[in-house]
């Protein structure tokens, strides 16, 4: 039980630091792009109309969706959210 515990700390401790340079740019590589479909749909655009790229349309939505929670400016609360859904994306394979 002790060493689940440490495992978890230490896997907790290794992600932060491991993703705390995410951080200190604005986005990294397409993160930027649907950010700003994620933003024009937030406007009223539709997408695959007025805003296009060739990925399928839930990463647009989740983007969107966070803006419309936590302010379209709020950079931080994309990063966490990717993170959450990265890990639970991991946790539900293994």
């Amino acid at each position: 039980m002790r060493s689940t515990r440490q495992a978890l700390v230490a896997g907790a401790v290794a992600l932060i630091l491991g993703s705390s340079p995410l951080f200190l740019r604005t986005f990294v590589n397409d993160d930027a792009t649907y950010a700003l479909i994620g933003q024009k749909l937030l406007g009223g655009a539709h997408l695959y109309r007025q805003a296009a790229d060739n990925k399928p349309p839930l990463i647009y939505y989740t983007f969107e969706t966070v803006f419309r929670i936590f302010g379209q400016a709020n950079n931080s609360a994309v990063k966490i959210t990717s993170i959450a859904i990265t890990i639970s994306s991991a946790l539900a394979l293994f």
